[in-house]
């Protein structure tokens, strides 16, 4: 059940929301002030199963709305497979003219973007494009959504006739056309009723919220309700449809050249469903307008009755098996579609603490240590080379943007090439590394490297050997490093090296033979202090040749002076901030866990490591 059309409807109607609203990107706009924990609340959360991360803002929502009933659906769902499985074909898209859409939001993976054209593909509409991982991950993450208008995305839009009245329906439709008291709709047989009736007998014929029924007829009429989809006498460009009424916009898309509001009259006339069943169920056709309020909340429901009875469950099916499984049968590809849905129906509840609501919140197995943060890095992402190419000479292998390492041989006379590059992304990036390249006898290594508009960086290398005069056999290298160095597997630095330990002592600690050993910093002058981060090892053979480097990570030593200190703190906390992001081998001693981002977990090992409270490990 993919339901194409009406998502690119509901993608329009949900950017339009967020455009209208506040532009808030985060949930965070719960207040702390005069805040005492509730232990006993608390408690009763965590013996639901939450995590004791969602404790202290679900007890502050509870805290300022008693009658906010939270409880946890536990997923069982590994969060890495879920996310693997939402960040995947077209299940998740964002607008590219949605204005606060920085260049993050937008995905960079096979097929999403072409490098060529720096151009994002487009796969609905007129500007529907993959939203990257990172952002999917930010509306996945629960603990994202956790203010007082974002909450709702989670509330529960199943029937409960206990807590669901008339008394709160009439109060969730004020200022709205359909608070009116008089009996403004008809039913097959002449029966009158007031909206607020007819909203609640179509709760009971739906199984569905009778505030979620409001608040969608509100969303999709306006708060007038002239929309000629319920006036019973739109003419289109195909005639007449008076008598239908189509209060939910079931079927109302632009397309055969026909407008939004005909199209949804003639899925209201029933042209278009056949099976006898479904069109007993749906009360089709829409004659009246009662019929159209019951049988399109029983449309309305189809994920309802599956579970899915959130605003958040139906953009991420986490607990439908049925169909194609888990990660399918989803409403929304719109990536903020349930944010701001639910940040728009928390209006209709404004004013109505003394009625029970119900949320329904997920929790994940395994999930990051603190929330996912919003992706904020803008400029365009296109670090590739379209052309590199030394003057005279052919590389090997030939040229491809996604083939970084080179080898070119050239005579023993030649002592300088040219060196030319040209980006796919001109406009944007900027090309080190090119021009006149002088070369010495050997091997030449020569890196040429492009950055992108938003900073990012990817460099290609250029192995250019020189020939000269039959040399006197060198003799072979041999070198040991010392024992609790490291060379990573994932990241290809050397770590294992404790803070402050001193270069000669690491020297000394080596095994050499045919060859000699140095430590450079990272401006290429030899240390003789503390190593540090971006340091690298050089071994070189005894012709003074460089046969082997080990760049130096020292995990939280951030600034490079081999110590961990504030100054350390700080630049953690910048990249926090996003204010001066850190790059390559600064980048992994900043993760001082590991887990391949930088977050306010790795501020606090930093943190702790300096007041000695805790020690950053710095081997496997």
């Amino acid at each position: 059940m993919r339901h194409n059309r009406r998502r690119n409807r509901w993608k329009a109607l949900t950017l339009a929301l967020t455009v209208a609203l506040t532009g808030c990107l985060t949930g965070l706009s719960l207040k702390a002030d005069n805040y005492t924990p509730d232990e006993a609340y608390r408690q009763s959360l965590r013996a639901q199963g939450f995590p004791e991360d969602y404790l202290k803002p679900l007890d502050q929502l509870h805290q300022k709305h008693p009658n906010w009933v939270f409880q946890s659906v536990v997923t069982g769902i590994d969060w890495k497979t879920f996310i693997d499985n939402e960040d995947m074909g077209t299940k998740s898209l964002i607008s590219n003219s949605d204005k606060q859409a920085v260049s993050s939001w937008k995905s960079l993976a096979d097929g999403a973007y072409n490098w060529e054209t720096s151009q994002w593909t487009v796969y609905d509409g007129t500007g529907w494009v993959r939203a990257s991982r990172e952002l999917v991950e930010y509306y996945a993450d629960p603990r994202n959504q956790f203010g007082e208008k974002e909450i709702f995305q989670f509330l529960s839009n199943a029937y409960h006739p206990e807590s669901q009245n008339e008394e709160g329906l009439q109060r969730a439709l004020r200022n709205t056309f359909m608070a009116s008291s008089n009996k403004l709709v008809s039913d097959s047989a002449g029966n009158t009723y007031t909206y607020v009736e007819a909203i609640m007998d179509a709760a009971e014929y739906a199984g569905l919220s009778p505030y979620a029924i409001g608040t969608k007829i509100r969303l999709e009429q306006g708060v007038n309700g002239n929309s000629g989809s319920i006036s019973g006498n739109f003419v289109g460009i195909k005639g007449s449809y008076a008598g239908l009424y189509n209060y939910f916009n079931h079927g109302a898309y632009n397309a055969n050249g026909l407008g939004a509001i005909e199209n949804g009259l003639i899925y209201a006339r029933g042209d278009t469903i056949t099976n006898a069943q479904l069109r007993q169920n749906m009360r089709i056709p829409w004659t009246n307008q009662y019929d159209s309020i019951l049988g399109g909340a029983y449309k309305y429901a189809d994920y309802t009755r599956y579970g899915q009875d959130t605003n958040y469950f139906e953009k991420f099916n986490v607990v439908y098996d049925g169909g194609y499984g888990l990660f399918y049968h989803q409403y929304f590809t719109h990536i903020r579609g349930a944010n701001s849905l639910g940040i728009a129906q928390s209006a209709s509840y404004e004013g109505m603490d003394d009625i029970k609501l119900v949320f329904r919140i997920p929790v994940y197995l395994n999930m990051p240590s603190a929330p996912c943060p919003m992706p904020t890095r803008d400029g365009s992402p296109n670090y590739k080379l379209a052309d590199l190419s030394v003057n005279g000479y052919s590389l090997t292998p030939t040229f491809n943007t996604d083939t970084l390492t080179y080898s070119i041989i050239v005579d023993e006379n030649v002592s300088e090439v040219t060196v030319s590059a040209r980006a796919y992304d001109a406009a944007h990036a900027s090309i080190s590394g090119t021009g006149t390249i002088s070369l010495k006898h050997g091997q030449n290594e020569v890196p040429v490297t492009v950055t992108a508009g938003n900073g990012t960086k990817r460099t290609y290398t250029l192995l250019i050997a020189r020939r000269g005069s039959d040399p006197e056999p060198v003799p072979k290298p041999e070198f040991k490093l010392p024992d609790y160095a490291v060379i990573s597997g994932q990241t290809g630095y050397l770590h294992g090296i404790e803070p402050g330990t001193m270069a000669q002592s690491f020297l000394d600690g080596m095994t050499l033979k045919n060859c000699n050993a140095e430590i450079h910093k990272a401006d290429g002058s030899i240390n003789t202090g503390r190593i540090g981060t971006g340091n690298q090892i050089v071994i070189m053979n005894s012709s003074g040749e460089s046969v082997a480097k080990y760049q130096v990570v020292v995990y939280g030593d951030v600034n490079g002076d081999g110590k961990i200190t504030a100054a350390d703190l700080g630049l953690v906390q910048r990249h926090v901030l996003h204010i001066q992001m850190q790059e390559e081998v600064y980048f992994v001693a900043t993760d001082v866990n590991r887990d391949q981002r930088i977050t306010a977990a790795d501020m606090y090992y930093v943190q702790q490591h300096i007041l000695h409270n805790v020690v950053i490990p710095q081997g496997e």
